[in-house]
């Protein structure tokens, strides 16, 4: 499922990638891959603050996935771009 969430992604198709992820996501809660692949598919269908909250709740429910460097890096990344959002709208 994830992998299948990958290649709808890669086609463009961020809401039907989301669904695939959620799938993979309810199958393995344990794993931070389906979860981080969320917040990045939401991201990229423009849908930023979804996204942080998304990667806070996960990191605030389950500490071990603060250990994953990928899903802490794009969730640093969405704060340099909500801050950048946020500069360009004043």
């Amino acid at each position: 499922l994830n992998l299948e969430g990958l290649l709808l992604f890669a086609s463009d198709t961020f809401q039907d990638a989301i669904t695939k992820f959620e799938e993979a996501s309810s199958l393995s809660p344990e794993n931070p891959v389906p979860c981080n692949n969320i917040s990045v598919g939401h991201m990229y269908a423009k849908n930023l603050h979804v996204s942080i909250k998304l990667l806070e709740n996960k990191l605030a429910q389950n500490h071990a996935f603060i250990l994953e460097k990928p899903m802490v890096l794009n969730l640093c990344s969405m704060y340099e771009l909500a801050s950048a959002r946020s500069n360009e709208s004043k």
